[in-house]
């Protein structure tokens, strides 16, 4: 399918495309001298800034060029069918300040991304920017005067905007933390009546894609009350404007549970009533571990590489059980000691693969892992190969658990088998374990062994502790991190949507700075989300132009410096968008 833009909402505007153009259009003058890995500033002339309040457009017989939904595809007014390819502008909506946050981007900002070969741009807004909590309801003009700006260079460049309630009145917090939203009618009142001044003000704007009401909603005790806020929503911005396409977002979580320990049915979109210019809208980052790795706002050590085909991926997996029978460490205190376990042949047809754990109940002084390895051993019991050898220096490839929260995991430094390092599990009160990213899939018919070094210390006569192999179901297939699985999981969404007849809006996809150090190649799990979007004509939209965490521009709280850019991504965008 190829990309369009209405004719007519653009026809005097050339969009930028190749490099060392110069553009001239309607009194904007775009200078662009770019290297492979930069773009020089982009200068505009004064006059064009008194013409902006003139740009918005208020005549209702152009409405006719909005864009609309046919056959579930969307449809620019020449019927030339649009795939939005965008990237968000956050505006800094994290800021927590009323401030309108001008140095986020201008005008040369917008010839950055159209140069990147993206089409569209996910607005970020806060309500903060349109009224004061002291004062609600009274809306601030310098806002409309930002918002009409931006529209402005949109226009120049060939860029619709799709404007998303990042912070909506009662839940500022970026990761939603709060339940303001959903326990307080009053500022759901307000979001409405925020989001009806936005429709109507803007009914008649072409370059306006449409209108995301929430981002990412949190309902703090169930679906339903996304339901509820997001029909209101939807009904309140209908009533004065009847042909902007709304992007509604499945709820990221639902009573604190995310997606891998509940979602309904319906993926945790919410029940509606739906009309003929809506989207659905879910957001992308997994393998999560991968894309939100070292990184202080999240906490996860090392994720590894992309791809790793030694690396299973299963969002939704749950323990099932475990090889009991292998030999326990004593209780008391031994030095290190040699664990051999037993041969196990994984027959359970619930079981979707197994991982190496070790189990720490109620050991009260310290456990000690070093060196361990998991051997395939066929029918008859002849060794087959070794599927891991591993030195256990570091805690990232594995998961601490802790029934009543007692105990602590570690590593122990200056203690190990026959070097300096090993980790240690103490003080463990009931049920505890640590779960390991070494997963197999067992084959039909072999057999499996789990060996390693144990070392304990003041092990009470209560506790139990043994190397052993973790058993797994999934309801999803479990596959390999590569871009099979990275198909398999946004295909989950699209299916949904084809079975429920809607077409579907990938809103965010991103990954973390640190993905792009260390050969960890953040630019071919991104370079392959892009090949897997455009073989299915999915709308998207990338996290974020710029930003700390996820940017491809990293600067914040200034303009952005051309030279102080993420060069592999840009480069990614470069290619893959043209």
């Amino acid at each position: 399918m190829r990309l369009g833009r209405s004719t007519s909402m653009f026809s005097d505007i050339r969009v930028i495309r190749d490099i060392d153009l110069t553009i001239v259009a309607l009194g904007f003058l775009v200078f662009l001298n770019c290297s492979n890995d930069d773009v020089n500033t982009i200068v505009e002339s004064e006059e064009v800034k008194e013409n902006i309040k003139d740009s918005i457009t208020k005549d209702t017989t152009v409405a006719s060029n909005l864009l609309r939904l046919i056959d579930n595809k969307i449809i620019d007014s020449t019927g030339t069918a649009v795939v939005l390819q965008g990237t968000g502008f956050s505006n800094d909506f994290w800021r927590q300040t009323p401030e309108l946050p001008l140095s986020h981007h201008d005008g040369a900002d917008y010839g950055r991304t159209r140069f990147l070969g993206f089409n569209s741009i996910r607005f970020y807004l806060n309500y903060q920017w349109f009224e004061d909590d002291a004062q609600p309801y009274i809306y601030k003009e310098e806002a409309w005067k930002w918002l009409d700006e931006n529209i402005f260079w949109a226009k120049q460049n060939g860029i619709y905007l799709i404007l998303n309630m990042h912070a909506p009145q009662g839940r500022f917090t970026p990761q939603g933390a709060t339940a303001g939203l959903w326990t307080n009618p009053e500022n759901q009142k307000r979001l409405a009546a925020l989001w009806k001044a936005i429709a109507e003000r803007y009914k008649d704007e072409p370059v306006i894609a449409g209108y995301g009401p929430v981002n990412e909603p949190r309902p703090n005790e169930s679906i339903d009350q996304w339901s509820e806020l997001a029909q209101k929503l939807i009904d309140t911005i209908r009533s004065v404007d009847s042909k902007h396409i709304l992007f509604i977002e499945r709820a990221v979580a639902i009573a604190g549970a995310f997606e891998s320990e509940f979602e309904t049915e319906d993926l945790n979109f919410p029940e509606i009533r739906v009309d003929d210019r809506m989207v659905y809208e879910f957001h992308f980052y997994d393998p999560f571990r991968f894309t939100h790795q070292l990184m202080n706002f999240t906490g996860l050590p090392e994720g590894g590489k992309y791809p790793d085909e030694q690396r299973l991926e299963a969002s939704k997996s749950k323990w099932y059980s475990a090889s009991f029978s292998d030999p326990k460490l004593p209780i008391g205190t031994t030095d290190w000691t040699y664990f051999e376990g037993n041969l196990h042949e994984i027959t359970d047809s619930k079981i979707a693969f197994s991982a190496v754990g070790v189990t720490a109940n109620s050991i009260g002084g310290e456990v000690f892992l070093d060196n361990f390895e998991v051997n395939e051993y066929d029918a008859q019991g002849n060794f087959v190969r070794t599927l891991f050898e591993e030195e256990t220096e570091d805690t990232a490839d594995w998961n601490f658990f802790s029934k009543d929260k007692s105990g602590t995991f570690s590593v122990a430094e200056g203690e190990g088998y026959q070097d300096s390092k090993s980790l240690r599990i103490a003080g463990t009160l009931s049920n505890a374990n640590i779960a390991s990213r070494f997963r197999f899939i067992p084959r039909k018919g072999y057999l499996y062994q789990v060996n390693g070094w144990l070392k304990g210390v003041n092990m009470s006569p209560e506790a139990t502790a043994s190397l052993r192999l973790f058993y797994y179901t999934s309801p999803e297939p479990v596959l390999t991190r590569n871009a099979s699985y990275i198909a398999s999981r946004i295909d989950r969404f699209l299916d949904w949507g084809k079975k429920n007849g809607r077409p579907m809006y990938m809103g965010e996809f991103g990954t973390g700075a640190p993905t792009f150090l260390n050969n960890r190649n953040g630019s071919g799990y991104i370079s392959d989300i892009l090949d897997v979007a455009k073989a299915r004509d999915l709308h998207f939209s990338f996290h974020a132009y710029r930003g700390t965490n996820f940017g491809i521009y990293p600067t914040v709280g200034k303009p952005v410096t051309p030279s102080e850019v993420n060069t592999p991504l840009f480069n990614v965008f470069r290619e893959k968008l043209q």
